[in-house]
């Protein structure tokens, strides 16, 4: 009920669904099939996650089907599940798609999650995939190493560390929809008045460019 529930907090729903695969309920199956079809993408994502962990002995099967032919938050979810596997068969499957991110044919809104899952993985093929992965990447690029970045995502968790997240503290000095500091531009349009590269820069390098009106004054 809580996870069909529409006018809950997409949060709640979510957390209802995990709680449904802890207490591996007999109606998970059903929970996870009413999550993948909801207008809200992180219900999506884990109903999706929830699939590929509930498929037991063929989950390394199913999350390579899903990263062949699933929807982005479908792929993003595998290689979520993907990324917390440690066995030979996982390292052989994260390899396999770093590979292809060298090659150019991984698309370009799960990169991030293909390199987040070959994440502090032991294994010498997995850190060799990497290490010729990064070989092609420009080191001269202002966006060096954020670079994948720029795609994909998830709009709840960013919009979760925007207002919560201490360490950015984002919302102490920028405005959305009128809440917010005035220490820095109001940011609640600035996705249709600069492009992705710019935002991604000024948050790497804070001081390269300051909005007008926000320099300092001595």
């Amino acid at each position: 009920g809580l996870v069909a529930n529409e006018t809950l907090k997409v949060e709640v729903r979510t957390s209802a669904l995990r709680a449904l695969a802890t207490l591996k309920d007999p109606k998970l199956n059903d929970s996870i099939q009413i999550a993948r079809k909801d207008k809200e993408q992180a219900l999506r994502r884990e109903g999706s996650r929830q699939l590929t962990a509930a498929a037991g002995p063929n989950m390394l099967k199913t999350i390579a089907s899903t990263l062949e032919q699933g929807s982005v938050g479908e792929q993003q979810a595998a290689l979520e599940t993907l990324a917390s596997l440690q066995s030979e068969e996982a390292d052989a499957l994260v390899v396999t798609w770093l590979q292809k991110l060298k090659d150019g044919t991984v698309p370009k809104e799960i990169q991030l999650d293909v390199i987040i899952a070959a994440q502090g993985r032991k294994d010498a093929a997995v850190k060799a995939a990497v290490k010729a992965y990064n070989s092609t990447q420009n080191k001269k690029d202002n966006l060096y190493g954020f670079r994948e970045t720029l795609y994909g995502g998830d709009a709840a968790r960013g919009k979760e560390i925007f207002y919560e997240r201490a360490e950015a503290a984002c919302f102490r000095c920028h405005k959305i929809n009128g809440e917010g500091g005035d220490v820095g531009p109001d940011l609640g349009k600035i996705g249709s008045q600069k492009p992705r590269e710019y935002l991604l820069d000024s948050i790497i390098h804070p001081n390269a460019v300051i909005a007008p009106g926000f320099e300092n004054v001595n």
